[in-house]
């Protein structure tokens, strides 16, 4: 069975945020299931693969038209 590498709050915020997102709101985030998680005795987990692929989707760029229609004012810059 593969070993699943299983990061703490503290560490998902030094590796993936620079330690710029506080563990309260990696905590918060976790108890509302906004973000992959698992509560084992007490105590937060967060599975590595499963965060990066949480990353990945999460910060995936809308497309043009659908940015533009909901923020009809911003303009599409040529490049």
């Amino acid at each position: 069975m593969p070993v699943i590498e299983m990061l703490t709050a503290e560490e998902v915020s030094n590796r993936f945020f620079n330690g710029r997102m506080s563990t309260d709101k990696i905590y918060r985030l976790a108890k509302k299931r906004a973000m992959p998680s698992i509560r084992l005795d007490g105590a937060w987990f967060f599975p590595l693969e499963v965060i990066n692929e949480w990353i990945k989707e999460t910060s995936k760029v809308e497309n043009d038209a659908s940015v533009l229609k909901k923020y009809n004012h911003i303009k599409k810059i040529k490049e």
